[in-house]
């Protein structure tokens, strides 16, 4: 389904590629609630307003294909699957090359930046790209099964085809794991694992992690539907985790049952 879609301040899809013209009456369809039909390049593209996981929303779609119900479906369904990252993680993952398949990302560190230095001689030979980020080089990888002394940690993510993923994935066994030599995102739960959440955090996190959906969350926080979504995307940019994927949630639940202290930096 090609969809143009957008909020007051966010464009979430333009698959028409026409988003200078069609922006021109996203203000007109909000403030209005009534639908405005354009016939552009020889295409009936009705723009509607709806409500969605982010609140108001301008879709545009071709009119008769399909109808509102169905577009607005569509498009809570790509939200839900859509998350929100760090911005430093989205704009290491611009610097990642283009590479073909899969990828992995590793995250090296170590207390004496000789050891550092030594590491990335040694994993230079097999890695595809290093990038410095101040006492940490990031490394990416064309394969998992790599080798490296304890006196250093590589926090490793698995195999991902989107760098963006691989890159968390990484941090997040940089933050969340307590180990020496290797660990990979995929033995997580075998690791010795700490996890700090803000006093703050506590109560919706738990209220998230024992809900099976974003419904039951909005339902059991008292939460408008848009603002339980937008609560759940602001806890996940802040811990790096998703709710609804399972190791992570099991994080999630670990850091419940230490309720003081601080997010670790």
């Amino acid at each position: 389904m090609r969809i143009y879609a957008t909020t007051k301040d966010r464009l979430i899809r333009d698959d028409f590629e026409m988003k200078d013209i069609l922006s021109k009456y996203v203000q007109l369809v909000l403030e209005s609630q009534v639908p405005v039909s354009l016939n552009l390049d020889n295409r009936p593209i009705l723009l509607s307003y709806v409500e969605t996981l982010l609140g108001p929303t301008v879709v545009g779609f071709v009119d008769q294909e399909t109808s509102l119900e169905l577009v607005q479906v569509y498009l809570n369904n790509i939200l839900l699957q859509s998350h929100t990252y760090p911005s430093f993680m989205i704009e290491l993952a611009s610097s990642v090359e283009k590479w073909k398949g899969k990828i992995v990302a590793g995250l090296l560190s170590a207390q004496e930046d000789a050891i550092r230095l030594n590491c990335r001689t040694k994993l230079g030979t097999i890695a595809s790209q290093i990038i410095n980020i101040g006492s940490k080089d990031l490394y990416i990888f064309p394969a998992e099964h790599i080798y490296i002394h304890t006196d250093a940690k590589l926090a490793m993510s698995d195999s991902s085809s989107k760098a963006l993923d691989a890159i968390r994935k990484a941090f997040v066994v940089d933050r969340y794991a307590d180990f020496k030599g290797l660990c990979s995102y995929r033995n997580l739960q075998d690791a010795e694992l700490c996890v700090k959440l803000d006093e703050e955090d506590v109560s919706l996190i738990h209220a998230r992690v024992v809900s099976q959906d974003l419904k039951e969350f909005a339902e059991r926080t008292g939460l408008a539907l848009d603002e339980a979504y937008k609560v759940e995307r602001s806890l996940e940019e802040k811990y790096w985790l998703f709710f609804n994927i399972g190791i992570e949630c099991y994080l999630y639940a670990i850091g419940l049952k230490n309720r003081q202290g601080k997010v670790q930096e």
